[in-house]
């Protein structure tokens, strides 16, 4: 019986003074989409595993440059870079992929501009899937 009666007192308070339920309503609603927003994001890019089988034993090569004044990390590598890598270890699986623009595909009597990326041979299957086309 006390909870109903809180609740009521509460809902004629809040009719009262309107600008205030407004103002907190508001507040809540772009609070909780923001906290919302946020864990998606964290949650997609950190806690879940990638989609790929065995994801835990997939690693990215990088190379360290150091220089006259000028020193970091580089995580693209040359074709010869990768080649020296893949004949070193031949028990390791490797594949390179590289950003590509983009490309004309012509099918089926049509031209339709599509996005592409290159791999290298074995791309798949280090990852452990098939491509989709």
């Amino acid at each position: 019986m006390l909870f109903w009666a809180d609740t009521k007192y509460a809902l004629r308070q809040a009719a009262q003074t309107r600008g205030v339920t407004a103002v907190a309503v508001i507040t809540l609603a772009l609070c909780i989409g923001a906290n919302t927003a946020i864990f998606s994001v964290v949650d997609a890019v950190l806690l879940r595993p990638l989609p790929y089988p065995d994801s835990s034993r997939l690693a990215l090569v990088e190379t360290y440059e150091a220089g006259q004044g000028a020193s970091g990390i580089d995580t693209s590598q040359t074709g010869t870079q990768f080649e020296v890598v893949r004949d070193s270890v031949p028990e390791l699986k490797i594949a390179a992929y590289g950003m590509g623009n983009g490309a004309n595909l012509f099918a089926n009597g049509r031209a339709r501009y599509v996005h592409q990326q290159r791999v290298s041979a074995g791309y798949f299957e280090v990852l452990g899937i098939g491509p989709q086309i």
